[in-house]
């Protein structure tokens, strides 16, 4: 006798594994399957723990013999009695002698394969103290798989991967106690449960959906959130591998009223008649106790919320609670009679709300569109707009008592609550929430429900234990996140579950604004193919704590990055790439079925399917870094990231050196190359040059695939992971299609405002428009005085004004909330009963300032100015936005910043047009340095002279010939003719016409003194600039300057001003300007510097175009420049400051 069943859910009691899923019912009609709810008891669960023999003796000398099994077993018996197992029961547990392996991260363990004593013993007993598992007794050393949870087991053992079809061995029906479902049955143990191969499967049956949403009122004298309406939404045909049918005709809805508020209209029984669906309960507990009993007789499968984790299930439950609405557990499947602790709900406790949903999963659309969407905002009412392309109105707690006032208003509430309960439903389907989910569960073989939740280190941690299971592996030990964190501060590292090793290499870029057209190359999966192509895997490597660091050819190691050696080419395939690879030729397959499908059903169906299989391959190298991941492999980890730069280097420098192409950018996995064509009709020329690259790089690899990622027309390169391009594609046809990319950029960030982004991309738009920089300049300086005055004016709407940020952690645990505009504005939202999670972005507008009040500080004021638009809405004009606040730090820095590249502009201009002060911006030495400035640093002494020397006063020198003025080149000039670059000594006049030597000179010597004249005046002029002792307040809206100091360092003298003074001259600039002089003169400097720029160029070649006459001067100008330098105390640390120490 069997059953068989569609598992959709599993939860664990006491050592007893509960399975909840859907049984098919015999139907006359074989097209006419009707499916209903099935829960399967499976008791006698077993605990497997294996232990370690300790060995004899510490010392090496003596051998690494193991104590017997028997002598372990004997050990073991007296841990396990009493302090596990009751006496009564001591002989319930058994050993046996197995042989493991393991490869993981406990150097202690012996790696490859060992023996162990396997101990059997029922679930429902608890495991050894973690102690003793730890540090092991007298005989043995480990114990290994106590933290694995009787479910894990479970999973692990029937191979059960994600929601599929099981059949159920001897089935016995029991009474009806333990869940809601239809029918409920228990089975002798685990065995009793067998997945079905593919050929036996029947198919997927379709599962029932409930969309809830409800209202809120704060009770005034209780400050509780109440219910005041609710509607629910059940779909009966929801498909899982595939588009459901979204019609009405599979669809049942409830909306319910609370009649009890203390201002319920009166007129509402006759309004009621435009909304029959529309049903008014006693109160508020009556509404609750009709709601859960609606959704037990409808008995879904998968609840859908729109921040149900967060706010929305917290909010029914604690009602139920505070209210003793006995049919509260009929939220999830697992019949619970007893009510819960009033603190379990309430607070956002998950495991208490996950504990309460046993057998039904929740589908959060606002989590789900977190991994799925990238939005500023992931409300209901952005995602609406975003996604379902219609408008929402949002009605706040605060708001809803007007709605209550006649019958009229409150019938729309419930319509409007209504409607919510529909969006929150199109949005699962418009994500396909329910298909991907379970092809990402399907693939892992982890629980359908944690996949929902957005489990994705989880999900990786599953597909690897069912791996290593299956070969026989004893897998890492399951910790708990406290135990983790302890481990990680033990070892001095943050316990963040940041990596703590170097990233991705990520090229100096040659700044600027390119008019030819751009190739953008990248590795396809770069980690992935790389820990494919060295066969980098838990099994294959000696990556133990006590490694030491290892080169990597081609890159220095970074200081801190431990590096195993990489495994031996003759090495059988690792588990990690082996997985790796099966999930790649899995997608390659279902794309290549894809192609040829007619079906539309079936086609989606195939592109969910390699969706997962995609999504599920990009994570598995994010298991090895994640320091909270059970699979944590820093050294592995690390080993990947430097491979990864050694293959980026490799590639620049093929393409550099051997094709000769010039290398802008690169960034992890990619690079951009310059390749000087202009011509539009030259495309194809483009396109060969990149398979070019293509072809020399992916010879060099068996995994490794380089691909032209994209052709850019044009292309703004700001700085380190900043750019902007103009996209170019042939479409059908031959016809080309243009469109735009940007990265990094102010406005594709979420903390700039509106208006901010859209004069950006205005600003963006002329930049790569090709337009005469004239041109681009004066429709700049236009739209900067329009926005200008429709901002003065009032013109633009308050949405331009909102600026939205996410909250890392909960708005109470910042220690500063008033110096920090969102958290602020959380707070308060906090204040009005809102609902306020981890990870929302709160959206707010900075206010003006009112009359009354007094500017004590005006860094924290203007986040204390911090408003929600809601409330500024509800204000009827009394709040306004800061429009000059705006304009100071939201409209001018990033549009400062985009054109910063651009001639005939500047801050001071573009302020002028912006109807600023453009005194306060001319020559700002900017305090505000970026987070990416700090991370992505490079040394001065590592940047070529172009980028390091670009802000220092030029050597200019004037031919005595043709009285042409000209920047003194240095050492070398190189010449380009016909194509062909060659190099000219620095002492002959650069101008075409005249080239004479010496500059135009009688003789050298008059050359030189001309030379070393004009470079000693200007080195007079740089130092009473220094002396000068300016310093300038780094607030825009001051920028007072002066030689004064403050005697509390750094503050502004000028009253009520919160700036920083800073030094407008400082001596580095200084340095700078001695080094740049010291380098114009430097022979072996300037060979270095032109290698690196015309690799083709010999030193030889180069030392050819010098005479010995221009060497003698060079040396002599080099001594001269150096003996400056050397003077300069800024390099230099005094003998008697060690004295202090």
């Amino acid at each position: 006798q069997y059953l068989d069943m569609f598992w959709l859910d599993a939860a664990e009691r006491n050592g007893v594994v509960y399975l909840y899923g859907k049984v098919r019912i015999p139907s006359k009609d074989p097209s006419k399957q009707k499916y209903q709810s099935c829960c399967v008891t499976v008791p006698n669960n077993q605990r497997n723990l294996f232990v370690l023999p300790r060995v004899k003796s510490t010392n090496p000398d003596e051998g690494q013999e193991r104590y017997g099994i028997m002598d372990v077993y004997n050990e073991i018996k007296s841990v396990l009695t009493p302090s596990c197992i009751p006496h009564t029961e001591g002989s319930n547990w058994a050993g046996k002698k197995v042989t493991r392996s393991y490869a993981f991260e406990d150097p202690s363990i012996p790696r490859g394969e060992c023996d162990y004593l396997k101990v059997k013993y029922d679930g429902k007993y608890p495991v050894p103290n973690r102690d003793v598992c730890v540090n092991g007794g007298k005989s043995f050393e480990k114990i290994l798989g106590a933290g694995a949870s009787n479910l894990e087991n479970f999973l692990l053992k029937r191979d059960l991967m994600g929601p599929q079809w099981v059949r159920i061995y001897n089935p016995k029906s029991i009474g009806g106690s333990i869940s809601w479902c239809k029918w409920e049955c228990t089975v002798a143990g685990p065995k009793s449960i067998v997945k079905l191969e593919s050929v036996a499967m029947p198919p997927t049956p379709t599962v029932s959906t409930v969309s809830i949403k409800f209202k809120t009122v704060v009770n005034p004298k209780s400050h509780k959130l109440e219910i005041v309406c609710v509607s629910a939404i059940c779909h009966n045909k929801v498909q899982l591998d595939s588009a459901s049918d979204e019609s009405t005709r599979h669809m049942t809805q409830l909306t319910l009223s609370n009649g009890t508020m203390p201002q319920f209209p009166r007129d509402m029984e006759k309004e009621m008649k435009q909304m029959p669906e529309l049903q008014k309960c006693p109160n508020e507990r009556a509404l609750l106790s009709r709601l859960f009993a609606q959704i037990g007789q409808w008995d879904p499968d998968v609840l859908v919320s729109h921040n149900g984790w967060g706010h929305d299930i917290d909010v029914l439950l604690s009602r139920c609670v505070e209210l003793k609405v006995s049919m509260w557990s009929k939220i999830g499947r697992r019949r619970q009679m007893k009510l819960p602790n009033a603190t379990q709900f309430g607070n956002g406790k998950e495991w208490a709300i996950a504990n309460a949903l046993d057998g039904r999963i929740l589908c959060d659309t606002c989590i789900s569109a977190k991994e799925l969407l990238r939005e500023t905002t992931y409300s209901l009412t952005n995602l609406t707009l975003t996604q379902l392309k219609m408008q929402r109105v949002e009605i706040e707690p605060v708001d809803v008592p007007k709605w209550c006032r006649d019958g009229k208003h409150f019938v729309s509430l419930a319509q409007h609550t209504l409607n919510d309960a529909q969006l929150v439903q199109r949005l699962m389907f418009k994500l396909q929430i329910l298909p991907l989910t379970k092809q990402l569960t399907n693939i892992a073989g982890n629980l359908w429900a944690r996949t929902m939740k957005g489990n994705r280190a989880e999900r990786n941690e599953y597909l690897l234990l069912h791996e290593f299971h299956n070969l026989k592996y004893l897998v890492p030990e399951k910790r708990t996140a406290k135990q983790r964190s302890e481990e990680l501060g033990e070892e001095g590292g943050a316990s963040n579950g940041k990596a703590k090793y170097s990233g991705g290499l990520v090229l100096e870029p040659k700044k600027g604004l390119y008019d030819s057209f751009i190739l953008l190359l990248d590795f396809n999966s770069l980690y992935p193919s790389l820990i494919q192509e060295y066969n980098l895997c838990f099994t294959t490597m000696e990556w133990s704590k006590s490694n030491a660091p290892a080169n990597v050819e081609g890159g220095e190691v970074p200081q801190g990055d431990q590096l195993p050696p990489l495994p031996d080419e003759g090495l059988k395939r690792g588990v990690l790439p082996r997985v790796i690879k099966t999930l790649v030729d899995r997608r390659r397959n279902v794309k290549k079925f894809l192609k040829t499908e007619k079906n539309a059903e079936k086609k989606e169906e195939l592109n969910i399917r390699q969706q997962a299989l995609k999504l599920t391959a990009n994570s598995m190298y994010g298991c090895l870094g994640f320091s909270h991941s059970r699979f944590y492999a820093q050294p592995i980890a690390a080993l990947v990231t430097a491979m990864g730069r050694e293959t980026l280097q490799r590639t620049v420098d093929l393409a550099q050196t051997s094709i000769g192409l010039e290398v802008i950018y690169g960034d992890t996995d990619s690079i951009m190359i310059n390749t000087r064509i202009t011509d539009v009709n030259e495309y194809p020329r483009v396109l060969e040059l990149g398979n070019q690259v293509k072809r020399e790089v992916n010879k060099l690899y068996n995994t490794l695939e380089l691909e032209i990622d994209g052709v850019f027309r044009s292309m703004l390169l700001l700085k380190k992971k900043k750019y902007a391009a103009v996209t170019m594609a042939e479409g059908p046809g031959g016809k080309m299609i243009f469109d735009k990319e940007m990265k990094g950029l102010d406005l594709v960030r979420r903390d700039w405002c509106i208006q901010s982004k859209e004069s950006g991309k205005f600003v963006l738009d002329q930049i790569l428009s090709g337009e005469e920089k004239e041109v681009v300049v004066s429709n700049i300086h236009d739209h900067l005085e329009k926005v200008a005055q429709q901002m003065r004016s009032g013109e633009l709407p308050l949405d331009k004004y909102i600026i939205t940020k996410g909250l890392n952690k909960h708005p109470n645990e910042y220690p500063d909330a008033k110096s920090l505009p969102h958290v602020y504005v959380a707070k308060m939202m906090l204040k009005d009963h809102k609902a306020v999670s981890i990870g929302d972005h709160i959206p707010y507008v900075i206010t003006e300032l009112e009359k009354e009040e007094e500017p004590s500080n005006k860094k924290t004021l203007a986040a204390e100015r911090a408003r929600h638009p809601d409330e500024i809405e509800r204000s009827n004009g009394a709040m306004k936005p800061d429009v000059e606040w705006y304009l100071t730090q939201q409209i001018l820095p990033p549009i400062s910043r985009l054109c910063e590249p651009i001639e005939g502009t500047s801050p001071g201009i573009l302020a002028e047009k912006l109807g600023l002060d453009s005194s306060k911006y001319n020559n700002i030495v900017s305090a505000n340095i970026d987070e990416d400035d700090i991370v992505d640093y490079t040394p001065a002494s590592c940047l070529p002279d172009e980028e390091r020397f670009k802000d220092v006063e030029k050597l200019v020198v004037t031919c005595s010939g043709c009285n042409e003025s000209a920047e003194f080149p240095g050492v070398f000039r190189l010449v380009k003719e016909n194509g062909v670059s060659y190099c000219a000594s620095g002492m002959s006049c650069p101008n075409p016409v005249c080239g004479r030597p010496n500059w135009g000179d009688a003789d050298l010597e008059s050359c030189i003194a001309k030379i070393l004249n004009r470079m000693n005046l200007m080195k007079k002029e740089q130092q009473k600039l220094y002396y000068d002792g300016l310093v300038r307040c780094d607030d825009p809206m001051c920028n007072l300057e002066t030689r004064q100091l403050s005697v509390y360092e750094g503050c502004c003298l000028k009253a009520g001003c919160n700036g920083r003074m800073k030094t407008v001259y400082t001596e580095s600039s200084l340095q700078t300007q001695l080094k740049y002089f010291d380098s114009l003169f430097d022979i072996d400097h300037a060979c270095k510097q032109l290698k690196k720029s015309q690799s083709s160029l010999t030193e030889k070649e180069m030392l050819k175009s010098l005479n010995g006459a221009d060497k003698d001067a060079f040396q002599l100008l080099h001594g001269v420049s150096s003996c400056s330098l050397s003077k300069s105390g800024y390099n230099w640390v005094a003998a008697d400051f060690f004295q202090s120490l």
